[in-house]
């Protein structure tokens, strides 16, 4: 899964959007959360960039949300939503800033 979440991000940067795409999914589906709760969640990161980077924002924010759901804070956290500029491409999304004041300490 590793090489298919490589190659997937890769492409991404290359333009070669559906087969980034592929790649990325290939590498959710090889490796899923169900089973490895621990590793799992670092494929579907991987997934997001990839999805982020082709344009795809509200795959990705699906993805995001699922994550963010999860116990999945070694990847995923308000602070790396906010500040990673991976995300910057979302920052004007309404759903993106839903999202981080849904999961924001502030609101707990």
């Amino acid at each position: 899964p590793r090489y298919h979440s490589a190659l997937g991000q890769a492409y991404a940067f290359l333009g070669r959007k559906e087969e980034a795409i592929r790649e990325g999914y290939q590498a959710t589906r090889l490796y899923p959360i169900s089973k490895d709760a621990f590793a799992g969640p670092d494929y579907v990161m991987h997934l997001i960039r990839v999805l982020i980077i082709a344009g795809e924002y509200d795959d990705a924010l699906d993805k995001l949300e699922y994550l963010m759901s999860i116990p999945a804070g070694r990847i995923v956290s308000i602070s790396s939503l906010r500040y990673e500029p991976v995300f910057d491409p979302l920052r004007n999304y309404p759903r993106f800033k839903r999202l981080l004041e849904k999961y924001s300490e502030n609101n707990s």
